[in-house]
């Protein structure tokens, strides 16, 4: 549209200049809105003009990591705002609160931002988006449902419409409302994004997640199709290879939540494959954590060597050259995860429990309900303890019957403990304690043959595949203390 007008004057070269830099800049280029502002010779005289064009130099700047030449062409605009129109003040507050965010200061980001005038229409609902991700990068997920909400509600009322911020805004709710596995006010936000018109130049990214994000709250809301065939628009409508990748992974979760495990499998070797076709180096933050994701999958189907070679890529590799963004912990609760499904893998229960211990620490903290109530799950099968089922139960009652954390806890609660004899119990008490066979046969005045033979039957009796799957069990049904010198360990 900007090359279709008709250049009369200096002036409107100016205009058309500055139009052209606003734009570019919402599309993240901003070495090209950089260009255009330095080929218009043209000096502004108002104070509209000059204070928006150092504005937008500065936040170009920005962009591109040069924070300190951003930050100091927009404090130059500051200087200069004292006649500028009101709404072009209130875009300096923005813009200077977006390149504190683009410099990590989110506190400093969130004040800026905050004083941005509620009535500066479009202005204002960009700064709330730009708090809900502020405050979604500190993990405060309950505060950035609240200012992505009020972003909608700003948005509506708002004389100009901007679809970049409404598809941003609409990513940021599917995403919160997936976190935190609640229904209250989905089906509007659902109805909102499948009539949302995706098909503007820049969207690719938030059309991506919000795919990946509403398959999440299908699978919980037991619309299992509907899952699908979200993952499915993820993995057709994937920006990269990496992206794509990305989208197997969420495929392989959800048959991994429907106990097919072939499947699942296949959608894991899938993502594996794709992300083999990558370069690490040329990819941006969020997809270099793909290792990451593949690895928790690898580890979920059992296959424990494919994942611990991921981790250790991904910890020696990737890890240092992220950027540390404060607040933000859930990669790190992921590693733990993954980190305890390799231990049980190992047949090494303590050390499971410690690392699920940590991961659940930091995911509730955070406020990722959903990551937390998985790892609840697997301490409440490990462990025993009643207080992690307690603290599933709440969070998953808004979810669909079918959806597997549902049914996991509801099999939590309905296992039934075999029949076991004084000595069979004896003997489970002391395995729980860590004994040897030896160690067992001397304290009861057996042989670590017979002992050995007796703990072969209790696993039978009890389906477990190792001694550490063994005491879990026998914790969960109260057949040992809590207080035993394993469960301390732990």
């Amino acid at each position: 549209m900007c090359d279709g007008i008709t250049v009369r004057d200096d002036g409107m070269r100016f205009e058309l200049a500055l139009l052209r830099a606003r734009v570019l800049l919402r599309l993240g280029r901003g070495d090209r809105a950089i260009d255009v502002l330095r080929s218009c010779a043209f000096v502004p005289a108002d104070p509209d003009a000059y204070v928006s064009v150092h504005m937008l130099l500065g936040m170009a700047f920005a962009r591109l990591g040069q924070h300190e030449r951003g930050e100091s062409l927009l404090t130059q605009a500051r200087d200069l705002e004292g006649e500028a129109h009101p709404t072009i003040r209130a875009e300096l507050l923005l813009n200077r609160g977006l390149a504190k965010y683009f410099a990590g200061n989110a506190e400093e980001a969130d004040t800026l931002l905050e004083s941005v005038p509620p009535n500066a229409d479009m202005i204002s609902a960009r700064a709330l988006e730009y708090r809900g991700w502020i405050a979604a990068s500190r993990g405060l997920i309950d505060k950035a449902a609240y200012w992505f909400r009020s972003a909608i509600t700003c948005i509506r009322s708002c004389r100009w419409r901007d679809r970049f911020v409404e598809a941003s805004v609409l990513q940021g709710l599917a995403t919160v409302n997936s976190e935190m596995m609640t229904t209250v006010g989905w089906s509007d936000v659902e109805s909102r994004i499948r009539s949302f018109d995706w098909n503007a130049d820049g969207l690719g990214i938030p059309r991506f997640w919000v795919a990946v994000y509403c398959a999440m709250m299908s699978e919980a809301l037991g619309e299992d199709l509907d899952a699908r065939a979200w993952a499915r628009e993820a993995e057709r409508r994937a920006p990269n290879q990496a992206y794509r990748a990305m989208a197997l992974c969420r495929t392989a979760a959800l048959f991994r939540g429907i106990d097919d495990a072939e499947a699942h499998l296949e959608f894991a070797l899938r993502a594996e494959e794709a992300y083999g076709e990558l370069e690490p180096g040329s990819l941006g933050a969020d997809q270099r954590r793909l290792p990451l994701f593949i690895a928790s999958e690898f580890a979920y189907a059992g296959s424990f060597s494919d994942a611990q070679r991921l981790m250790t890529q991904y910890r020696e590799i990737v890890v240092p050259g992220l950027p540390n963004v404060g607040g933000d912990e859930r990669f790190r609760a992921l590693e733990f995860l993954v980190d305890g499904r390799l231990a049980e893998g190992r047949g090494e229960r303590p050390t499971a429990v410690h690392s699920y211990t940590k991961a659940l620490r930091i995911l509730r903290k955070g406020g990722y309900r959903r990551q937390a109530v998985e790892v609840a799950l697997r301490l409440a099968r490990l462990t025993g303890s009643v207080r992690y089922a307690e603290y599933a139960a709440p969070a998953l009652d808004q979810v669909h019957p079918n959806y597997w954390m549902a049914r996991e806890l509801r099999a939590l609660k309905s296992d039934v403990a075999p029949a076991l004899t004084n000595r069979q119990r004896a003997i489970l008490r002391l395995v729980a304690e860590g004994k040897t066979y030896k160690e067992i046969g001397a304290a009861l005045g057996r042989s670590w043959k017979t002992i050995a033979n007796s703990v072969e039957q209790l696993r039978g009796k009890f389906e477990a595949g190792t001694r550490g799957e063994l005491v879990a069990i026998a914790l969960r049904h109260g057949l040992v203390e809590v207080g035993d010198k394993t469960t301390r360990s732990a």
